[in-house]
């Protein structure tokens, strides 16, 4: 087993992270002059994309800093121009440096794919249809259905319709390698 080496964060000089995605208080004085005692700080996970935060003070304000954030400033450097931290096949509630890299937003995309976590189709609050009903309004649209009728028929506009049937939306059933794509009959 890798044993875990601490750093102090950056821009953080009163807290540091662990290459195993933990963040700690470290024995200090405050402002006040209290003596305070170093920590391991909660991590809590945001409802809508489930990265882990933690609350960091300095100057006597409070600073959300996401977990990931600290630990590939911490281990790997600063964040290059135009990258972004991506999470590894153990998505992201692991933080451990083994988990994370700097990569590209169409690798951080692929990654989101590979994991199932990519918000697309029903997975979007907004969406109107299930993956099955756009596949389903696309094979009609093949078939020659009037989108007027299955946009009166699925509730939806007849520009949404439209979009679906010409690849502005849900582009990614148009995709040829993508499993839910409608058959063609022979």
């Amino acid at each position: 087993m890798t044993e875990v080496e601490w750093r102090v964060a950056v821009g953080f000089p009163d807290y540091e992270v662990s290459s195993s995605g933990s963040v700690r208080s470290i024995p200090r004085t405050d402002l006040n002059g209290r003596k305070l005692c170093g920590k391991v700080l909660k991590a809590r996970p945001l409802p809508k994309t489930g990265y882990l935060q933690v609350f960091l003070r300095k100057d006597g304000r409070s600073h959300p800093k996401y977990v990931h954030d600290l630990v590939t400033a911490a281990f790997i450097g600063p964040k290059p121009p135009g990258q972004w931290v991506r999470h590894g096949p153990a998505g992201v509630p692991d933080n451990s440096l083994a988990n994370l890299c700097y990569g590209t937003v169409a690798e951080n995309h692929a990654d989101k794919l590979r994991d199932g976590t990519l918000r697309r189709g029903e997975r979007v609050p907004w969406a109107r249809l299930t993956n099955e009903q756009a596949v389903l309004i696309l094979q009609l649209l093949e078939d020659g259905a009037n989108p007027a009728i299955l946009a009166r028929e699925y509730g939806l506009s007849r520009s949404a319709v439209r979009s679906l049937g010409s690849g502005r939306s849900w582009k990614w059933l148009h995709d040829p390698g993508h499993m839910m794509q409608p058959r063609r009959e022979l």
